[in-house]
């Protein structure tokens, strides 16, 4: 068997791939937020790294779309792919990202359309993101899909989003999620500078002076931690 040399451009065997799922049962909970800063943060470490789009709203797709017109006027900002597919032809579409170090996967909120197949892409990744928000109705989404998930022994985390740390349904929140599973350590809070830029295509991260990035930063390494990246 030939020894592994170094890489000097960063690709993967289907071995040494890595597959972050952003899942969930609710929609508006923070997968898609979270699947393009995760995008461009694993492209400004030098990672290779391509995003895959399950979602039929395609709002992960429409925003690399537009990042890559915004290219042309601002080509310092990393570029970012993203492709469509369908859950249910999720073997496939891993399959074809083979070369990437790390594979983002967006999927839809409505679980129960495709469950054998969500739940089959989910077991096959190498750690299942579920983020949330922290109001009672969020709960009670999300928490059965954790549930779920961990009975399918599926690794799997909570990330809290769009939160107020200082606010008593924040610690209500934290403390009900706490007794369903993992919760990563640190949570993005509510801030207009996470969701503006994405209009035109870009990420807090893009920018030098945003608030989100410390926050949003520390997402990334927890989550690159968590890979193993």
């Amino acid at each position: 068997m030939p020894t592994q040399v170094a890489r000097t451009a960063k690709s993967a065997t289907e071995s040494e791939r890595r597959v972050l799922v952003l899942s969930g049962s609710k929609g508006g909970c923070g997968k898609s937020t979270i699947c393009r800063n995760v995008l461009v943060a694993a492209k400004q470490a030098g990672l290779s790294a391509i995003g895959i789009d399950m979602d039929r709203q395609a709002t992960l797709t429409k925003w690399a779309e537009r990042r890559q017109h915004a290219r042309v006027a601002v080509p310092e900002c990393v570029s970012v792919d993203v492709f469509p597919a369908r859950v249910t032809g999720w073997e496939d579409a891993l399959s074809d990202a083979t070369s990437a170090d790390l594979i983002v996967v967006d999927t839809a909120p409505s679980v129960e359309e495709h469950m054998a197949s969500v739940l089959a892409l989910c077991r096959a990744a190498t750690l299942t993101v579920v983020p949330t928000g922290s109001t009672d109705d969020d709960l009670d989404s999300v928490i059965p899909w954790m549930k779920t998930l961990l009975a399918g022994g599926i690794r799997a985390e909570f990330v809290l989003n769009k939160v107020n740390a200082r606010t008593r349904s924040f610690t209500a929140a934290t403390a009900r999620l706490n007794k369903a599973g993992r919760i990563c350590p640190v949570n993005i809070p509510q801030l207009e500078d996470i969701h503006m830029p994405n209009g035109r295509g870009f990420v807090p991260l893009d920018f030098d002076r945003a608030k989100a990035i410390e926050p949003l930063d520390a997402v990334w390494t927890y989550l690159r931690r968590e890979v193993g990246l």
